[in-house]
């Protein structure tokens, strides 16, 4: 089963979700609904605290009837926090291998999943591993088509000077209502879910935008240097969040150099 968009066919039979945090489903909720993809969430979505949003997440792809992979909520938002700061290649190459294995598999042919935004550096580093997984596949002869959605940005945006045509889903009135409904029953992300109603954004959400990106998306650095997350860490470490802020240069680029040698190198 195929479903066409604005002059693009796209599987729905064999593609994957891959992202950092539960919760980010919401932003292509109807995607999930016609696409049924394999899920793949790499953090429990705890933040600083020690609560975890799994379970909204669980009911969200029950309810739209997609398949649950083999990494689900595997790290708390800290442990890559730390892994990060102390350099664990191991930590994030090892989910690398872990998408590789599934991928082949479940012979998947698509995979959509977080922007590099420089907004969080789980969603930029969830790019960086699908990235590196892709371009694996890829050297084995096996051709994964790599698609990205915005979470920082507006759910409709394109891509600044990006290659191909994106594909757009559009919402009619039970769609819209459908996603409504679940971003407003997913207690977690209630004060988000308010402030985007109280902007008057909520009409934005009509919207699905799935851009085509290469396996090389991210590995050059967000859009923004410094990147938000860094100015952001800085205002954690004061109120004792965190310890140590994540750096681009410092902690993020190193294992985007880490994950590319890992994903090119000969076997």
């Amino acid at each position: 089963m195929n479903m066409t968009t604005e002059g693009i066919t796209f599987s729905v039979r064999r593609a994957a979700l891959v992202v950092a945090h539960p919760g980010h489903e919401l932003r292509v909720h109807h995607w999930l609904e016609i696409a049924r993809p394999v899920a793949f969430i790499f953090t429990d979505g705890s933040g600083g605290t020690a609560s975890s949003r799994i379970s909204s997440s669980h009911t969200i792809f029950e309810r739209t009837g997609c398949p649950f992979g083999s990494i689900w909520g595997a790290h708390s938002d800290r442990e890559i926090y730390e892994g990060l700061l102390a350099g664990n290649l191991k930590m994030f190459t090892g989910l690398v291998d872990r998408l590789v294995d599934e991928f082949t598999r479940l012979d998947l042919d698509s995979v959509v999943g977080d922007a590099c935004e420089g907004g969080n550096p789980s969603h930029d580093v969830c790019r960086l591993i699908i990235g590196a997984t892709v371009e694996r596949l890829a050297r084995s002869g096996r051709r994964i088509d790599n698609y990205d959605f915005p979470l920082v940005g507006s759910p409709d945006a394109e891509r600044a000077g990006g290659s191909g045509a994106s594909i757009r889903v559009w919402l009619d009135d039970a769609a819209f209502q459908r996603k409504h409904e679940a971003a407003r029953q997913y207690k977690e992300l209630a004060a988000e879910f308010a402030m985007a109603i109280a902007g008057g954004k909520l009409n934005t959400f009509r919207v699905e935008t799935l851009r085509p990106v290469s396996s090389r998306e991210g590995f050059d650095g967000p859009p923004e240097q410094p990147p938000f997350y860094e100015r952001f860490g800085k205002l954690k470490v004061s109120k004792g969040i965190y310890q140590q802020v994540v750096r681009y240069d410092e902690h993020v680029r190193p294992l985007a150099e880490a994950l590319w040698t890992h994903a090119t190198r000969v076997n």
